[in-house]
């Protein structure tokens, strides 16, 4: 299925919100992600979005047919990890197993190593979250260890997984 990444946009909101206001998305990310997710809360995170500089957090909207379906970023770190970034995602539920995020985390990364000059992109998973470490592992990512019960998300402690991948 065809998808583009490209920046956000104000007009994004109402299928952000559409997109996002699942809790199986939510059950897998940090409690910053909402749910349920509201106006303000695509509101904020569109404006984080636009506001912050490309070189700080590189986010994206993934669209699938004109419409918001998802979200994708690497965040920078600084200091003596200046060369690492965090990849981060989400996809609405309706288009998993269908490979956009294995294609859009794969688009990331060549733009995280070619255009930002990282030498290593990294990931933490929840154990639980199967399909996000299928992902990785079919972009080459490497996991390197577990945090054990590091999570503690939905009133249970959760494995940590990281994942990463060096510039070749």
């Amino acid at each position: 299925m065809d998808y583009e990444l490209r920046k956000w946009e104000y007009s994004d909101g109402p299928d952000l919100i559409a997109a996002a206001d699942d809790p199986r998305i939510a059950r897998y990310l940090r409690d910053i992600f909402p749910s349920p997710y509201t106006e303000k809360d695509a509101l904020q995170y569109i404006t984080y979005c636009k506001n912050t500089p490309d070189n700080l957090e590189f986010c994206r909207a993934i669209v699938i047919g004109g419409h918001v379906a998802g979200s994708i970023s690497l965040l920078f770190m600084h200091d003596v990890s200046r060369k690492n970034a965090e990849i981060g995602y989400w996809l609405a539920t309706p288009y998993h197993g269908m490979g956009i995020m294995t294609s859009a985390v794969s688009e990331l990364v060549k733009i995280g190593f070619e255009d930002f000059d990282m030498h290593r992109i990294y990931a933490e998973v929840y154990a639980p979250n199967l399909a996000s470490q299928r992902v990785l592992e079919k972009n080459g990512f490497i996991r390197e260890g577990c945090f054990r019960e590091a999570v503690f998300k939905n009133d249970q402690y959760l494995d940590l997984y990281v994942y990463s991948l060096l510039r070749s």
